[in-house]
């Protein structure tokens, strides 16, 4: 099966690091933004953990080249932050 892919897509894949990044990546893609941040945790416990993913992920695909920047969340967090690429 042949699957069109734009130019870019493969290279912003290759800044997810394990499966809620590449969720996350998945998301930026089709819509332009991430769900907040809260919708990707599987676990409360670990809150800390997937806030340094969130940004070390940010990071990454500022360093490929995409404008992608954190949109903080209603209360100026990262729960219901976001990723956005502008």
């Amino acid at each position: 099966m042949n699957v069109t892919r734009k130019k870019g897509e493969d290279k912003m894949k290759e800044a997810a690091k394990g499966r809620v990044q590449e969720q996350i990546v998945f998301d930026l893609e089709k819509y332009g933004k991430s769900k907040k941040l809260k919708n990707y945790m599987k676990s409360q416990g670990y809150y800390s953990s997937y806030c340094k993913s969130f940004h070390n992920l940010t990071k990454r695909l500022q360093e490929l080249g995409y404008n992608a920047k954190i949109k903080p969340g209603k209360l100026g967090g990262d729960w219901t932050a976001r990723i956005v690429i502008e």
